[in-house]
């Protein structure tokens, strides 16, 4: 079966995310085409994807949100990059404007269309860096339109949590909800990680550092930590370099590990070397619809996790994480998380990307059949 899929994030160059994940279990069995949006926020820590064609819709300087925008005009380009007649099943990934056109695309050749959700995408696009300030309310709604005429054409819909459906008021042909989950690969060597001194305690942050954190509020409290506390920051995408500016600024400097880019694979080291892991997201529609790959990870590794309080995430996992409201202090919250010896582990058993990934390439060649 050959599988068409659009995707909003670029592949080759974002942080190893829900994509790939899925990627991989479709392309155990049946051959792979993404077409996907370049984007020149994303790291240039590149992925190898093996066996997976990835062909861009947007050339290089030219913003993801303006195919959103006028995804009409890529549609030439669209038909130089793929044959449509050879397609068995088109799926878009957390799409919106060119996604909606695909759908139709689809219906006109009698294509099964397959959607997944994992955001709240009209929230994402007010908040986007790709769109002009003055343009953003207008880019929110359009995105909840769009959203609504993606789910609309799925003969199936897949989502990361239910509350989704419900806040966007969706009713679905037909859907499943396949969470985010955790795979340790095999790491293809030791990183090397600043020594840990006896007594220390590892507060750490792994992931992108996009519009949807905020680590000012961190820093603001981190002045009142005890001094053998350090925080761990492992991530370059984004805003790395004005966290780095606003804790020199704050004298903050010795008490932080900035290590940069480190390879999922090699995670699970430093993980192991932390005490608690903590998610600093902001409190908006976006973050209270998440949760996150990292908390799982965190979660995989018997980590405590201290997070910002997102409807999302209390659903699924209830009073584990250790939520704190925006604003509140981060040192009361941490001490009650390195104190829970709860075994973490065991709360995501059951999520596995080889089990949800098998899922997920089972929903698509149920639709297809």
């Amino acid at each position: 079966m050959h599988i068409l899929l659009f995707s909003e994030i670029d592949p080759l160059y974002s942080e190893k995310n829900r994509l790939h994940w899925l990627l991989d279990s479709l392309k155990k069995h049946h051959r792979v085409t993404v077409v996907a949006l370049r984007d020149y926020a994303k790291t240039q820590q590149k992925h190898t994807l093996g066996g997976v064609l990835v062909q861009y819709l947007n050339e290089e300087g030219v913003s993801p949100a303006r195919v959103d925008q006028f995804p009409w005009m890529f549609t030439q380009r669209f038909h130089t990059l793929v044959d449509i007649n050879t397609v068995d099943v088109i799926v878009s990934y957390n799409g919106l404007g060119f996604s909606a056109l695909l759908s139709r695309v689809a219906k006109r050749h009698g294509i099964p269309f397959c959607y997944d959700l994992c955001d709240d995408l009209a929230d994402l696009a007010r908040n986007s860096i790709h769109v002009p300030q003055v343009l953003r309310p207008l880019a929110g709604a359009m995105a909840r339109w769009y959203l609504r005429e993606n789910v609309k054409a799925a003969q199936h819909l897949t989502v990361t949590t239910p509350l989704l459906l419900e806040h966007f008021a969706l009713t679905p042909r037909a859907y499943s909800v396949i969470p985010n989950g955790y795979f340790w690969e095999e790491p293809s060597q030791a990183i090397s990680l600043p020594a840990k001194v006896p007594g220390e305690v590892w507060i750490v942050f792994i992931g992108a550092l996009r519009e949807w954190v905020d680590f000012s509020w961190v820093l603001l409290d981190m002045v009142r930590w005890p001094a053998h506390w350090k925080l761990v920051i492992a991530g370059n995408e984004g805003d790395l370099m004005r966290i780095q500016s606003e804790a020199e600024k704050l004298g903050l400097t010795g008490g932080i590990h900035f290590l940069g880019h480190i390879p999922h694979s090699a995670l699970p080291q430093l993980l192991s070397q932390s005490d608690v892991g903590i998610i600093p997201f902001r409190k908006n529609a976006t973050t209270d619809m998440a949760v996150p790959l990292k908390l799982v990870e965190y979660f995989s590794c018997d980590l405590p996790v201290v997070a910002t309080d997102m409807l999302a995430t209390k659903a699924q996992f209830g009073e584990t994480v250790h939520a704190i409201a925006y604003g509140d202090s981060w040192l009361v919250a941490l001490e009650q998380a390195l104190s829970d010896d709860t075994p973490t582990s065991a709360l995501v058993q059951h999520l596995s990307w080889v089990e949800l990934g098998q899922r997920f390439t089972e929903a698509i060649e149920a639709t297809c059949s």
